[in-house]
C-alpha cells in the first residue's frame, strides 16, 4: 500500500514465524540427528505459531546440484522413502526453507543455506533479520 511504513501484521507474523522455524531447525542441524528429527522442530514451531503445516520438507541436502539427494530434512512420509531417516554429518549442506502456504495469502517463502560444522550449523550467508519495505 503507498505510505506504508511497515508490513500488515498478517505479513509480519507469517514472517516471523518462518524465521522462528529456521532458527529452531538450525539450532537442530548438527552430526548424529536424523533428518525427520530437524523437520519436526520446524514444524512443530510453526503449528505453535497458528500457521498450517507445510506440504513439503523443512530442508534438503545441496551439493553439485540444487537437490543433491541423500538426507532430506522432511517428515517420515511415505513419498520421501528413506531420506528423513538418514543421518546428518559433518560437512553436509542444507537448506532450511519451511514454506508457509496457507489457503489464503500471506505465502512466505524463506531459504537459508548452512553447513553442518562439528558442534551444529553455521549459515553460508548473511541471514534475513527483518522484512524489507519496499516502496512504489
Amino acid at each position: 500500500m503507498p505510505f506504508e511504513n511497515e508490513a500488515p501484521i498478517e505479513i509480519r507474523k507469517t514472517f516471523e514465524a518462518a524465521y522462528g522455524a529456521i532458527s529452531k531447525a538450525k539450532d537442530a542441524l548438527k552430526p548424529g540427528v536424523c533428518g525427520y528429527e530437524v523437520d519436526g522442530v520446524a514444524r512443530e514451531y510453526l503449528l505453535s505459531k497458528g500457521m498450517p503445516e507445510i506440504t513439503h520438507a523443512t530442508g534438503h541436502q545441496i551439493g553439485r546440484e540444487c537437490h543433491d539427494g541423500g538426507t532430506l530434512l522432511g517428515p517420515r512420509w511415505d513419498r520421501y522413502g528413506n531420506a528423513p531417516y538418514e543421518k546428518v554429518e559433518e560437512n553436509m549442506v542444507f537448506t532450511l526453507e519451511p514454506t508457509i502456504l496457507p489457503d489464503q495469502k500471506p505465502f512466505i517463502l524463506m531459504e537459508e543455506n548452512l553447513v553442518v560444522t562439528g558442534s551444529g550449523a553455521e549459515y553460508l550467508s548473511r541471514r534475513q533479520e527483518e522484512l524489507i519495505l519496499i516502496r512504489s
